[in-house]
């Protein structure tokens, strides 16, 4: 990262006749957030028939870090600052980018998706849980979704049951809860044990009675 708080993308030369970009941890929005580590320089490698058909390093004004990349229509690209969430659009032939989208406080860009033939970009917003929806080509914000993140991240989830409360608990949690418990102090040990250390927490009880 440069001095001037810039973040570069660098292309490398490859024989194949069309222009792609691989960005490492690029998430598809099919119920899946990848946390991915942070990266305060990002290079994206693109490949092109010549190396002088793409200029040698794409600078991100005012990024502090590059993580998704997507391709739109032609020569367009998008890229993410993975620690604020903010989209960049440039060109991959002239080298040119800008900021796209001003993303909200408190989001994150990872993985990105650009549905061309629908005029979406699709962002997968990491650590935050969520994923959006951007207009491609006008950057407004679309639809905000809230992902499962706990199962996309094999966390297991313990759910404990309303103290006091015989209704049953809310059918959407427990069917994706690990396990559901009674408010009860042992029962809350053995399931943490059991899910988060993978610990056999079988009991056996002894019961003393006498025979007269």
């Amino acid at each position: 990262m440069s001095s001037t708080n810039e973040t570069t993308l660098a292309p490398r030369s490859a024989s194949t006749p069309n222009a792609r970009l691989r960005a490492r941890g690029q998430s598809l929005l099919a119920g899946l957030v990848l946390a991915a580590g942070l990266m305060p320089l990002a290079s994206v490698r693109a490949t092109s028939a010549s190396a002088d058909e793409f200029p040698p390093v794409i600078v991100l004004p005012g990024a502090t870090s590059a993580e998704g990349i997507a391709v739109g229509r032609g020569s367009i690209f998008y890229a993410g600052d993975f620690l604020t969430g903010d989209i960049y659009r440039g060109d991959l032939r002239t080298g040119h980018a800008e900021l796209f989208i001003d993303a909200a406080a408190g989001r994150m860009a990872v993985g990105l998706k650009a549905d061309v033939r629908h005029g979406l970009l699709f962002v997968a917003g990491g650590f935050t849980g969520q994923a959006y929806v951007y207009d491609l080509e006008t950057g407004k914000d679309l639809a905000t979704f809230q992902l499962l993140y706990a199962q996309a991240n094999t966390i297991p989830v313990i759910l404990l049951k309303p103290f006091g409360d015989a209704r049953p608990p809310n059918k959407y949690l427990t069917e994706h809860a690990s396990e559901v418990i009674d408010w009860d102090e042992r029962a809350l040990v053995d399931a943490v044990r059991k899910h988060a250390r993978h610990e056999d927490t079988t009991r056996w009880d002894t019961i003393e009675f006498k025979l007269d």
